[in-house]
């Protein structure tokens, strides 16, 4: 999900002069980053279909706000949240989902990892810990943006990762996965 600046500024312009384009782009550069984030929020991909049709939709909606985004990132990822917790208190009811398999894929080289045991091990997570764990390691946000998607502070995305791979870890110690 590397973008740069100048492409961010790009979208958002189509976005203030209501080009139906931005949605493409934005789709392009951040659709699969968006879909694994509420996978990994969701624990359903059929869920994080409904979830992603809902987002671009409020995004087409808010395209003002998300034009004028100080950081295009954490408000999209933002706004994914937003829309799967809505999803969540309207769907669901309180009950331990546990996480599916689906495709982790590596930042760089679009490999599929070992997502059997991975996506075993951020089932073992609690959700404000995965949501962490999944922006920082897997889409590369740095803590201050995930503090803005999240709406929490800074020290709090890095204790939350902190505690979420120290968790990780222990997880892999134990059923020896190196």
């Amino acid at each position: 999900m590397d973008i740069s600046p100048e492409q961010k500024t790009r979208i958002q312009q189509k976005l203030k002069d209501h080009d139906p384009s931005a949605l493409d782009d934005i789709w392009s550069h951040y659709g699969k980053a968006l879909y694994r984030f509420l996978v990994s929020r969701l624990c359903s991909p059929t869920e994080a279909d409904d979830v992603m049709q809902e987002l671009f939709i409020k995004i087409a909606d808010r395209r003002r706000a998300v034009s004028t985004a100080k950081n295009l990132n954490a408000y999209l990822f933002r706004m994914a949240r937003n829309e799967a917790v809505t999803h969540i208190r309207k769907h669901r009811k309180r009950q331990e989902v546990p996480l599916p398999e689906f495709g982790l894929y590596t930042k760089d080289t679009n490999e599929e990892v070992d997502t059997a045991r991975i996506e075993q091990a951020l089932g073992k997570i609690n959700d404000e810990q995965r949501e962490v764990v999944m922006l920082k390691f897997f889409e590369s946000l740095t803590f201050e943006q995930i503090a803005d998607a999240l709406s929490i502070s800074p020290n709090t995305a890095a204790s939350r990762y902190r505690y979420g791979m120290e968790k990780l870890k222990q997880y892999f110690d134990r059923t020896g996965y190196r």
